[in-house]
């Protein structure tokens, strides 16, 4: 097979990450537990760009990372990293517990309790484990709507101009 270049974002996901994000696996297996890179998953558009056709052609085949031959073990569907209106990027999804410098957490309703108690013993068992760093937290849907914080602004900007169009002529 003829060696193909791709520049390609990784990203580190243990076994669980295709499952807390609902990606779907499209072909080959998940992730098995590692600390180091010995296995990556795909997405499709990474897949095309090394110029497979289906799914199941791109699994057993190696990738060079860091000067190693990894195999692809598995391919996952595209999906976002940014902005919808961006182009999704090829991507390379690896088990490197040694290297993850972020934690996601999916918080349910517990009856009774309120989001913020949840936060809080979050926050308590962290300060345990890491007492002189802070917990530095995000949520998902803030993250996802700053995304759209400037076309919001571009559009209120664009209805007032046209309103105000309408009502000089």
């Amino acid at each position: 097979r003829e060696e193909v270049k791709v520049n390609s974002f990784r990203k580190n996901g243990d076994t669980l990450y295709l499952r807390f994000y609902n990606i779907p696996l499209l072909a080959g297996r998940n992730l098995a537990h590692s600390d180091t890179v010995k296995e990556f998953l795909i997405n499709e558009e990474l897949l095309h760009r090394l110029g497979f056709e289906k799914p199941e052609d791109a699994l057993g085949e190696e990738v060079t990372y860091n000067k190693k031959k990894i195999p692809i073990i598995g391919v996952v569907r595209n999906f976002h990293m940014k902005s919808l209106h961006e182009k999704i990027e090829p991507v390379m999804i690896a088990n490197e517990m040694n290297d993850f410098t972020c934690l996601n957490i999916r918080l349910s309703n517990v009856e009774g309790e309120s989001l913020q108690a949840g936060i809080e013993k979050i926050q308590g068992a962290w300060k345990k484990i890491y007492p002189d760093a802070p917990l530095d937290y995000h949520f998902l849907d803030e993250t996802i709507k700053n995304f759209y914080r400037t076309e919001q602004r571009i559009s209120k900007l664009i209805s007032t101009a046209t309103g105000l169009a309408i009502f000089i002529s």
